[in-house]
């Protein structure tokens, strides 16, 4: 009785866990956001790309970093096997794209923004849905 007392107080509550899981999110995020605007700046600006295959470029390769990432700091346990998390993993991140691509479209080719501020705006958004979908979805914490 005493150990089940005991482990009971020592547990984190579901909003403890939610809370750390957003921060280490939000600094993984961070990283990746990083990775995706440096690669997009230096397509857009050195390469001289144009800025929606840029942005796919980019976008691709900061998420496959930020699977790996998640996976190691922030969704330890998944629903699925293996194979079922990263083909959800990266289909949700294939919607994330999607918005990315409109967003950045939008915000550069018809408001006409800085492109590194329209990637800012869209980041927040996209983040934002991908946690929320990956979380539900995919993960158990």
């Amino acid at each position: 009785m005493k150990r089940k007392l005991s482990t009971l107080f020592n547990r984190e509550t579901v909003v403890e866990k939610l809370h750390k899981q957003a921060l280490m999110f939000s600094i993984v995020g961070s990283i990746c956001f990083i990775i995706d605007t440096s690669i997009l700046a230096i397509l857009v600006e050195v390469c001289q790309l144009s800025i929606i295959p840029a942005t796919i470029l980019a976008f691709v390769i900061a998420n496959i970093v930020n699977y790996f990432l998640s996976i190691k700091f922030i969704f330890i346990n998944g629903k699925f096997s293996i194979h079922n998390e990263v083909g959800g993993f990266f289909l949700i991140s294939l919607m994330g794209l999607g918005f990315n691509v409109l967003l950045m479209h939008v915000f550069v080719n018809l408001f006409e923004i800085w492109f590194l501020w329209a990637k800012f705006f869209t980041a927040l958004l996209v983040m934002s849905f991908n946690f929320t979908t990956k979380k539900w979805l995919l993960f158990i914490r």
